[in-house]
């Protein structure tokens, strides 16, 4: 479990990109990884957007907070994406290790971890068997329609 004053930030980068921000307010570091490898232009623009963030968050909360020149940069070492699809799962892993106090050098077959997350996500979500496909809401003695392909139920409009 992650303190309070810790925030984690997937990143979607031009869509087709994972990477992940970690800004730790107690220890006043701003952490970019990118399962590809970091460059410093990509790491200075996060910071950047960081800042901006806190500056619109501090107008919302009405907090105190600001990066100064006591914030660094931190750099995590970690293991390096070998594939151009599994970014999103490096990511993933990356927390997972952050959050854990493990090193994110430790290498992992993501296809095999990609299959491991996959069956944490089922046994955690809804059955959604009588979840309507549209909007989620469990369909009880309304009128619904079936779908032909899949059996899924929907509201009737």
């Amino acid at each position: 479990i992650l303190p309070d004053n810790v925030l984690i930030l997937p990143i979607s980068r031009n869509r087709n990109h994972w990477c992940l921000g970690i800004i730790d307010f107690g220890v006043q570091t701003i952490t970019y990884l990118d399962p590809r490898g970091e460059n410093r232009r990509d790491i200075e623009q996060f910071k950047t957007a960081v800042e901006t963030f806190i500056q619109q968050y501090k107008k919302f909360k009405k907090i105190n907070i600001s990066i100064d020149a006591n914030w660094t940069l931190a750099n995590i070492p970690h293991i390096l994406q070998k594939d151009t699809y599994n970014c999103g799962v490096y990511v993933t892993y990356f927390l997972n290790q952050y959050v854990t106090n493990k090193s994110l050098l430790v290498p992992k077959d993501m296809n095999a971890y990609r299959a491991e997350l996959q069956e944490i996500l089922l046994i955690c979500s809804d059955d959604m068997k009588e979840k309507c496909i549209k909007c989620g809401i469990t369909v009880q003695n309304e009128t619904y329609r079936k779908c032909n392909t899949c059996n899924r139920l929907f509201h009737q409009t």
